[in-house]
């Protein structure tokens, strides 16, 4: 039986997407077999770090504890972490496989570019092209490869199991179509680019149109988001609902 070691900065909702798809790895997959493990490297403190690299003992200890595994899946990619991990993994054999999850997009690549540049360069570049790379968005393959060496590397298109939603609903019943923004509340989503369009938008549309944006994120930045729908006078028209958690989220669809 292949066991997999997830890594993940952290489990909590705020994160968006990586937890997301491990809670529905192992809802899947796991099932009475427990085939999916998950680290959270935030319980990774340097102190342990330092004692995995310069204290034989713990290193070798920590080394058992990997070679349980058959799988190591990072879902975050700029991690030193999780590259002392990987290579770790590979002096043992071990399989390594990364998911991107927007960590190659545009955005993000225009962000901290020379870390980002030095990290990939001395690190990051060994362990992609010794490691399969999963995609889960065709754009940002698209956008990555002419920046990035990859060894193994397939893409998963982004899919819904529409069986899911089986009840209809009558659209009279509706006063107001809604438009809705469901995603992780951070400033790459564009959150406020949306804003400041519903802004230019003319009176008579909001007869026919409400706005709703929910989803999980940092205190700080849904402060942000919420302070600008007052500031733009369109809190009328645009509400921040709190994050849906499993099916609420196919509820709320």
């Amino acid at each position: 039986m292949i066991k997999a070691l997830n890594l993940v900065n952290s489990m909590d909702l705020t994160q968006g997407g990586p937890p997301e798809v491990i809670r529905n790895l192992k809802k899947s997959l796991n099932k009475d077999k427990k085939i999916i493990s998950v680290l959270c490297l935030d319980r990774l403190k340097i102190l342990m770090i330092l004692k995995f690299i310069f204290f034989k003992k713990t290193k070798k200890k920590f080394l058992k504890f990997l070679n349980k595994y058959d799988i190591i899946h990072a879902h975050t990619i700029w991690s030193f972490k999780v590259a002392l991990l990987a290579f770790f993994a590979n002096s043992l054999g071990i399989k390594v496989i990364f998911s991107s999850h927007g960590y190659l997009d545009d955005w993000s690549m225009t962000h901290s570019v020379l870390k980002k540049k030095f990290f990939y360069i001395l690190i990051l570049k060994i362990l992609f092209l010794r490691s399969n790379i999963f995609f889960s968005n065709l754009g940002e393959y698209q956008d990555s490869k002419t920046k990035f060496s990859f060894a193994d590397k397939f893409v998963i298109p982004n899919g819904i199991n529409l069986s899911i939603f089986n009840q209809t609903y009558e659209k009279e019943i509706f006063q107001k179509k809604k438009i809705i923004y469901f995603g992780r509340i951070h400033e790459k989503k564009g959150i406020e680019i949306l804003l400041q369009a519903i802004k230019e938008l003319p009176e008579s549309f909001f007869e026919k149109y409400i706005f709703e944006i929910t989803g999980p994120g940092e205190s700080d930045y849904t402060l942000k988001i919420n302070r600008m729908i007052k500031n733009f006078g369109i809190d009328n028209y645009v509400t921040m609902l709190l994050p849906k958690k499993g099916k609420e989220k196919i509820e709320y669809l």
